[in-house]
């Protein structure tokens, strides 16, 4: 497909136009089509690439202000049965962050006046 001069500017206009760094999505289908990285950013720059005088392609530049990805909320459910008097739950933190500490947010209820000690 051939850009026209004037399509290129429009999706330069388009992309360069906010103000304030807006969520880039990108999905990667080599893990899992569902895995899902959102980057908060601002494209400064789009370059058309040319072939024999010819805009086939653009080359955007996307400034991100986060060193890391952002990620959808996770959550997962477990459901002690009644009776149990001992219940426990391994939760894993899947994060490409190496150098920080993350922590989960751990959120208890129970249906009746059950004791929680920990």
């Amino acid at each position: 497909m051939v850009f026209t001069e004037y399509e290129v500017n429009e999706i330069a206009a388009w992309l360069t136009s906010p103000d304030y760094p807006a969520l880039l999505k990108m999905y990667d289908d080599d893990l899992d089509i569902f895995t899902r990285y959102e980057y908060f950013g601002l494209f400064n720059n789009i370059e058309p690439q040319t072939f024999r005088g010819d805009i086939i392609g653009l080359t955007c530049t996307f400034k991100c202000n986060s060193p890391f990805a952002w990620t959808s909320e996770k959550s997962k459910s477990f459901q002690a049965m009644n009776g149990d008097n001992d219940f426990s739950a391994i939760i894993n933190v899947e994060s490409a962050e190496r150098k920080r500490e993350l922590y989960p947010i751990i959120e208890i209820s129970t249906a009746d006046h059950s004791a929680i000690t920990g």
